[in-house]
């Protein structure tokens, strides 16, 4: 046997040699061995059993800020962190990944093979602290992702244009001036028919006119209606005169006529008093009597038929007064009728007039809007988004890093010999000098190792140390 002889001072700790490190590490091999197999086995089971993902991105630039109505150019801005946030949002929003999904049907119907936009996963997220969004789109085949990564920046570009851009609203405005030109001749079509049915052409003036003329008529009718009762006066005295011809002759006017009345009364009268002077002389049966009688006679026939004949000419003149008083009573009942109605047509046409104005009104704004809808459009700027780069070749996202493979095994190394030193100081058995000191607390003066016997069915060696 081989002696080794140290003398270390006692109570000082024993520092470990490489020889005891790499007898740990012996005793221990099958720690630090399953270890490293079953951290190897798992990074390469996972490395060969995920699939290759491929990324494809496009980079869009967005315009903050909404437009509130196309009559105003003003945009109403909110925060930058809200408003980028909306926009990721919106960029994985239903609507967008429904049209993304139609612009890939469309592309399938045109021959290309069909995608399902679910297969992957649709990704947003901003570019540093810029207005750039980068939609990305994950799927284990690099041309699907690339094709469907273009849709879905398509759909969202579409949905922006769309939902943003407030373009002229040409259908609005055509039907609103199409319904207030339709509801503009039907007024003035009513007005006109009500105006030719009703004769209400310039109401005021109409109804001047018709108070001129009925105080006009009113004045001839009080005319007429005083030569009617002089009328009526002159028969009831002829009337009277010829009931009793002793009365004094009527007073009916001058004139010729008149004094041939006049002439007769006074013959009959001359003739009575000249037979009353020959009845004073004469008898009844005398001639001159009897000449007399028959003269008198002959005198009252004229002047009775001159009165029947005046009778008959004051019945004709009251009767033809009476003729010109009724059409003309007619006439004054007519415009009395017209003024009386002028009230209603005058506030008929009023309100029709109003309807009128105020169509007018909304044609006039309703073209004002739009011009001015149209100015605003080709004066502001309607870029609300623009694609920087649109989507390129799709990229590996998760490639075999064989640096980083190999970094797993050489670390489940170093955890082994950990876990290895930590298993052996568990260990309460000696094994080495520096165990026996530990225990002992007393020095190792020297150690003698058995050599191996190559007899029998095994070898072992053995140390036994002497302490003082």
């Amino acid at each position: 046997m081989n002696a080794q002889t140290s003398l270390p001072a006692a109570g000082v700790a024993r520092s470990a040699t490489a020889r005891e490190f790499l007898a740990v590490v012996f005793r221990r091999k099958w720690i630090i061995i399953g270890l490293f197999v079953v951290a190897s086995v798992t990074v390469l089971s996972v490395a060969f059993t995920t699939r290759t993902s491929y990324q494809s991105f496009g980079e869009v630039l967005i315009k903050r800020g909404e437009q509130e109505s196309l009559l105003q150019p003003n945009r109403r801005m909110s925060g930058w962190e809200e408003e980028l946030a909306s926009e990721i949002e919106v960029v994985r929003s239903a609507p967008v990944q429904m049209r993304a999904q139609q612009l890939l049907d469309q592309q399938a119907s045109e021959g290309l093979p069909r995608i399902d936009l679910g297969s992957g996963s649709v990704g947003a997220e901003v570019k540093g602290e810029s207005n750039v969004i980068l939609i990305g789109y994950v799927h284990s085949d690099p041309k699907i992702a690339e094709r469907a990564c273009n849709a879905v920046v398509t759909a969202y570009v579409e949905h922006r244009l769309k939902t943003l851009n407030l373009a002229y609203p040409k259908e609005f405005f055509d039907a609103e001036v199409k319904k207030v030109t339709e509801d503009l001749d039907r007024y003035e079509t009513l007005r006109r028919n009500f105006a030719r049915g009703s004769d209400a052409y310039a109401i005021e003036d109409q109804t001047r006119n018709l108070v001129s003329s009925l105080l006009s008529m009113r004045q001839r009718r009080t005319e007429i209606d005083a030569d009617l009762r002089s009328a009526r006066s002159n028969l009831e005295q002829i009337e009277k005169f010829a009931s009793q011809p002793d009365l004094d002759s009527p007073t009916m006017g001058q004139g010729a006529n008149e004094q041939v009345l006049v002439d007769l009364k006074l013959r009959v009268l001359g003739q009575e008093t000249r037979l009353a002077q020959l009845r004073e002389r004469y008898r009844e049966d005398s001639p001159e009597i009897v000449n007399g009688v028959a003269t008198l006679e002959t005198l009252r026939g004229f002047l009775q038929r001159e009165v029947q004949s005046r009778v008959e000419v004051s019945r004709g003149q009251v009767r033809s007064v009476e003729s010109r008083l009724k059409p003309l009573d007619d006439e004054i009942a007519r415009v009395e009728t017209s003024l009386a109605s002028m009230p209603s047509k005058e506030m008929t046409l009023s309100e029709i007039d109003r309807e009128v104005g105020v169509l007018k009104d909304r044609y006039r704004d309703l073209v004002n809007r739009s011009d001015q809808a149209r100015i605003t459009e080709q004066t502001t700027p309607m870029i609300n988004v623009l694609v920087l780069h649109p989507p390129g070749p799709a990229r590996p996202t998760n490639a075999r890093d064989y640096v980083r493979l190999a970094l797993a095994p050489a670390f489940s190394l170093l955890v082994g010999i950990g876990l290895a030193f930590f298993a052996d100081g568990l260990d309460p058995r000696v094994r080495t000098p520096g165990d026996l000191e530990s225990t002992l607390q007393l020095p190792v003066l020297a150690s003698v190792t058995e050599r191996r016997r190559r007899r029998g069915t095994g070898s072992h060696s053995a140390r036994q140390a002497v302490a003082s």
